[in-house]
């Protein structure tokens, strides 16, 4: 599928301030916010943040999920947030209610998804969590897993203490874990999982600096004879952090030490030769597993959150506008 896009840098004190010398002269631009780049070079402001919740939480926020629960009545939503001091808080409520305390306060990041209607979240630290929108619970049966992923009606996930090693369960179970179902790299060589994603009947796994790919002997949700390959289809690019890659209309894009790029199935495009620049001079690279991407689907926007070098706390966004021109 071809895409197009641009680059755009965004800078705290505005165009005005701090303009690229690539993007307009210092002082040509009005001092502007909350603004959405079109292919046209046209601008138009955009809505802002809502307020979902007035009340404080106690502690730095790991992770937030809008959790789901799909059934034959009407679509419940529950959005899910936890903290550093290890509690997890569920936020449809006129207040944040606390709904499971004693998480680990050693955990940096949470991952997230949803499994036969059961939100699952991971810090790599505790036992992966369950909750049905009543009842929280560890999944002690399962290893403690910093990422989390749903493929082909089975749960996947890292290990920390077999780093190169990827875990599934049997197709629509949670309740067991086959001391069996799991992958490891191929000739080893320890390449520490760093994410997961799906592409097509593929699984996609991240190392810090190789992509390989996960297929089966007829693959899907009722397979019991489930005969896994596993093949290196990239070296030299990876993934680092599992908050760094997105699946967009089956293209991934991810970032690695080099920058962001696509991932086609076969092969990587870097998405701007201008961007490797940028990130070898802007980004602070050794806090890049901190870095945080989102997309944003009202706006066809693939956006990353990193931080300066130097010991800065200063943030950077970087933006990416997708267009699909197929």
């Amino acid at each position: 599928m071809p895409v197009q896009g641009k680059d755009y840098l965004v800078n705290l004190g505005g165009l005005n301030l701090r303009a690229a010398s690539t993007a307009v002269p210092e002082g040509d631009s009005e001092r502007i916010v909350n603004l959405h780049p079109y292919q046209s070079g046209a601008w138009q402001a955009r809505n802002g943040l809502n307020l979902v919740n007035s009340t404080a939480l106690d502690g730095k926020i790991l992770g937030i999920f809008d959790y789901q629960i799909v059934s034959t009545g009407p679509l419940r939503r529950i959005p899910l947030a936890v903290t550093s001091n290890g509690t997890l808080y569920r936020m449809d409520e006129a207040t944040p209610v606390a709904i499971k305390t004693g998480l680990s306060t050693e955990a940096t990041a949470y991952d997230f998804t949803n499994y036969l209607n059961i939100a699952i979240l991971c810090n790599g630290k505790d036992r992966p969590i369950q909750y049905d929108g009543t009842t929280v619970s560890f999944l002690t049966h399962l290893p403690r897993a910093r990422i989390v992923h749903v493929h082909q009606g089975r749960l996947w996930m890292d290990d920390p203490a077999f780093p190169m090693r990827v875990w599934y369960t049997e197709a629509g179970v949670i309740s067991s874990l086959p001391a069996a179902n799991f992958s490891d790299e191929p000739g080893g060589g320890g390449q520490e999982v760093k994410a997961i994603e799906t592409y097509y009947d593929q699984l996609v796994i991240f190392t810090d600096d190789r992509l390989q790919t996960i297929q089966g002997q007829n693959l899907d949700a009722s397979d019991d004879l489930f005969d896994l390959i596993r093949t290196t289809v990239v070296t030299n690019r990876g993934a680092s952090g599992f908050r760094l890659t997105k699946n967009v209309d089956n293209v991934i894009y991810a970032c690695d030490d080099k920058g962001p790029y696509s991932f086609g199935g076969r092969q990587v495009d870097p998405i701007s030769h201008k961007t490797e620049r940028f990130f070898r001079e802007q980004i602070a690279k050794d806090k890049l597993g901190e870095a945080i991407s989102v997309w944003d689907e009202e706006f066809l926007q693939y956006r990353i959150f990193f931080r300066k070098p130097g010991g800065s706390t200063e943030r950077i966004t970087w933006a990416y506008n997708y267009v699909d021109k197929s």
